[in-house]
């Protein structure tokens, strides 16, 4: 259920481990352990991989602006999300969507 939880909802900007622990009123450590034991990745790692997925999917298979892909794929800060897209997959997400056209 928590899986599904963050799943459904990792495009709200404010989705955090505090969120999380709150909704199912368990503690942050154990939300932490949790998605660890699950993934193999922090909170905040797998957080960002879900919206790294949802931001390629949505350059590739949509025209929708920089911008939009921004907020649609949860992140609140144009900054935040070209950092890590840049990290996750090596270029920014304009030379992406360019390299997937040709």
């Amino acid at each position: 259920q928590m899986m599904a939880f963050i799943e459904e909802n990792f495009r709200d900007p404010n989705m955090s481990l505090s969120v999380v622990a709150q909704h199912f009123s368990i503690s942050e450590g154990y939300v932490s352990q949790y998605i660890k034991r699950c993934t193999g990745k922090n909170y905040s790692a797998h957080l960002e991989e879900l919206r790294m997925n949802e931001a390629m999917r949505l350059l590739t298979q949509t025209q929708l602006p920089i911008g939009e892909i921004v907020k649609k794929s949860g992140f609140e800060y144009k900054n935040t999300f070209y950092k890590a897209f840049k990290k996750h997959f090596g270029v920014p997400p304009n030379t992406f969507r360019e390299e997937r056209r040709e």
